[in-house]
This record gives C-alpha cells, sequence and structure tokens, in this order.
C-alpha cells in the first residue's frame, strides 16, 4: 500500500494524497498543491478554480481554454441514477474536459454527502462497493486503497469500452466535518491516447483541497 503525505497549506487546508497509484499506464502521483489566494469572499469561479464557502473546498484547472466548470442541471442528475437525488446530497461541481478521446469526454465531479458523526471510510467504501456490485461493475482488491487515519480512500474501477479500450473511475473519498466528499475521474487511457490531457487531470484530481477556515469568512 502507498504512503501517504499530508499536506498543510498556509491558509491551513487538509489533503492527503497517495503517493503513486497505477491506473493502466496512466501513473497518479503526488504533485504539489495549489497556493489558494488570499481573498475575502471565495466562491463560485475565481480564475482557474471553483470555491465553496458552503462545503468548503477548491479545485482548479491547470488551463481555462482546455476544461470548464458546469453545474449539474436537474436533467442531468435524473438520467445519472436516483443515488445522486437522494437527500443529504449535493453535486455542486463537474468539470468537462472541453476536448474528447475515443468519443469520451473526460470529466471530474465533486459529489457531497451529510453523513454524521458515526459513519467511517470503511462504511463509506463498502457502501460505494455494493452500489458498484447492483451495477454489474466489479472492482479487484487491489484496486481498493483505505487510509483509516487519514478517513480517506481510493476506489478504482474499470469497465469495457467501445475502440477495445477501457473506462476508467478513479474515486477519491474524504471524510472530514460531517460530510463525505466524492471526487471522481471518468476517462478512457490517456498516455496511450492523449498524453498531453492526462496531466492536466492529474493535476485536477490532486487540486482538491478541504478548506478548515476559509480566508475573510467569519
Amino acid at each position: 500500500m502507498a504512503e501517504l503525505a499530508t499536506i498543510e497549506t498556509i491558509v491551513g487546508a487538509l489533503k492527503v494524497l497517495p503517493q503513486v497509484v497505477e491506473v493502466g499506464k496512466d501513473i497518479w502521483k503526488e504533485i504539489k498543491s495549489f497556493k489558494e489566494p488570499k481573498s475575502e469572499d471565495l466562491n463560485g469561479v475565481v480564475k482557474n478554480t471553483y470555491y465553496s464557502s458552503q462545503y468548503k473546498f477548491n479545485i482548479s484547472v491547470p488551463n481555462m481554454d482546455r476544461w470548464r466548470f458546469w453545474k449539474p442541471t436537474l436533467p442531468f442528475l435524473i438520467t445519472h441514477g436516483q443515488l445522486l437525488l437522494a437527500p443529504g446530497k449535493d453535486f455542486p461541481i463537474l468539470i468537462l474536459s472541453n476536448d474528447f478521446v475515443k468519443l469520451w469526454r473526460p470529466t471530474v465531479s465533486v459529489v457531497i454527502e451529510e453523513i454524521g458523526t458515526y459513519t467511517t471510510i470503511n462504511d463509506l467504501v463498502n457502501v460505494s462497493l455494493l452500489s458498484y456490485a447492483e451495477m454489474g461493475v466489479k472492482v479487484l482488491k487491489k484496486n481498493i486503497h483505505i487510509f483509516p487515519e487519514q478517513s480517506s480512500a481510493i476506489i478504482i474501477c474499470t469497465k469495457p469500452y467501445v475502440f477495445e479500450t477501457t473506462l476508467y473511475n478513479v474515486q477519491q473519498f474524504y471524510i472530514y466535518s460531517g460530510l463525505a466528499y466524492y471526487i471522481s475521474a471518468m476517462y478512457v487511457p490517456l498516455s496511450e491516447s492523449s498524453p498531453a490531457m492526462f496531466p492536466d487531470l492529474h493535476e485536477i484530481m490532486n487540486s482538491f483541497t478541504i478548506i478548515k477556515d476559509i480566508p475573510g469568512k467569519k
């Protein structure tokens, strides 16, 4: 199991990432965290970063010409399953690539769920694995990484896709202050067909930061 690094930024952000997670030929490695701008009111999209004052997190894209932020609509949520409409769940932001790889648009989604005090990271992983099983998606044991001390986890799912390739879903889990944060990247192998795009996706996933105290907010 990969070692972990806890990264504290100057504004008191909590971030836990594995050093190395291999997904096919795409290698997820720890990178430097972004330095959040010192602003008195951080909410919505500011330059290349989306801030949520409600859920106290931010996530960045490396280039606004190649990626865009999009707020999921109700028809989108209905299309993608009733679980996203469950009480206590919210889908604050979806990041879309402006390009496609093998007719698939790479995406990064952030879903928030109220879980209270007694839910553990193992509980989240077990429920997610059950949901995947109900959808007919198998998750290999080697693709489940649980880090109880940091209340975080990573699950990697695969399923067949067109053009004799594979669709990957890399999902990070975090628990903080009664909330569960699910950050998911869905893409076909990028290093094989679009080497320039994978570093972008890697930066987006690793830029996600839970903010303990957003600057300027009382």
